[in-house]
């Protein structure tokens, strides 16, 4: 008797294999199990690899087959926010509202003002201060219009 694995002669009717120590019987019983696993095969849908058809999970591209996927992340195309908007009264989408106006002319005013501030900046740390309120009004004056145009 031929051993399948080291291909070594072996007495026949021997249990195992007296080169490598394998057992026939546990051999012949995996071989049986595999041959009729790889009848029960397909491809993955989405790489094409063979896995075997009672997966749920692919082993090569680690997509689930069964449609879930605990990582994902779902998209809505309905804005989430839209409960704490309101609308304002006589005011057109994309249009200014009063309240941005008054947004943008604070801002603006922010802005002047540090302007008509900087001739005067002789102490050391009033040139930083004057920079920030002038920050300051041009984020304002942005975040007002657009605020306002949504």
């Amino acid at each position: 008797m031929k051993c399948p694995k080291c291909g070594g002669d072996n007495p026949d009717g021997s249990k195992e294999c007296t080169h490598c120590g394998l057992i026939f019987a546990k051999y012949k019983e995996a071989s049986q199990k595999k041959e009729s696993l790889s009848s029960e095969t397909k491809a993955c849908p989405y790489c094409g690899e063979t896995i075997l058809s009672v997966a749920k999970k692919c082993k090569h591209c680690q997509t689930m087959l069964d449609g879930s996927n605990p990582h994902s992340v779902k998209i809505e195309q309905q804005d989430p926010f839209a409960a704490y908007h309101t609308d304002i009264k006589g005011k057109k989408k994309g249009s200014l509202s009063i309240i941005g106006l008054l947004g943008i002319i604070l801002g603006a005013l922010f802005i002047v003002f540090g302007f008509i501030m900087i001739p005067d900046a002789s102490a050391p740390g009033e040139g930083m201060t004057i920079t920030w309120i002038m920050l300051i009004g041009a984020f304002f004056c942005i975040g007002s219009y657009c605020w306002a145009r949504r």
